[in-house]
């Protein structure tokens, strides 16, 4: 499969690696083939500041991810379904990617699959959102940048 990998700063290679093997991981375990990533604020510092553990991480940071399910070792998720879930071991940025039933969610027909894409880093402000707490009758000021911004 085809993954990018940080290999210097600001220097990111496309390279041939394996796809990763269902059978060395944990049930409830399921590999997704990729169609729709996004980078996110945190991904950036990866690959524009200087960093220590060059190469990065296969499939670079990126953790939203939508795609199909192309093998599964889950009772929740079946080859065929869409999915939008959370990468780990190998990023976004790659064929294909691992994800867990917790952190999978089965997608509905939606004509934007972007504006799906970006609910992964709503729930993050909207998660912000509740720990913050009332903000009636207070001065607030927000300031960011990006799709959470």
């Amino acid at each position: 499969m085809k993954a990018g990998i940080v290999v210097d700063k600001g220097k990111i290679e496309i390279i041939e690696a394996d796809e990763p093997d269902l059978a060395q991981y944990p049930e409830g375990t399921i590999k997704i083939k990729t169609e729709l990533s996004a980078i996110c604020g945190s991904d950036t510092p990866k690959f524009t500041l200087d960093q220590d553990d060059y190469p990065g991480r296969l499939g670079m940071s990126i953790h939203e991810a939508i795609g199909t399910v192309a093998q599964s070792n889950s009772a929740r998720f079946k080859p065929g379904d869409r999915v939008l879930a959370l990468p780990r071991q190998i990023g976004g940025c790659s064929e294909y990617y691992l994800s867990h039933e917790d952190v999978t969610v089965r997608l509905v027909d939606f004509h934007s699959q972007e504006q799906i894409l970006m609910s992964q880093p709503l729930g993050t402000v909207i998660w912000a959102a509740r720990k913050l707490g009332s903000v009636i009758n207070k001065d607030v000021v927000i300031f960011a940048a990006g799709p959470i911004g």
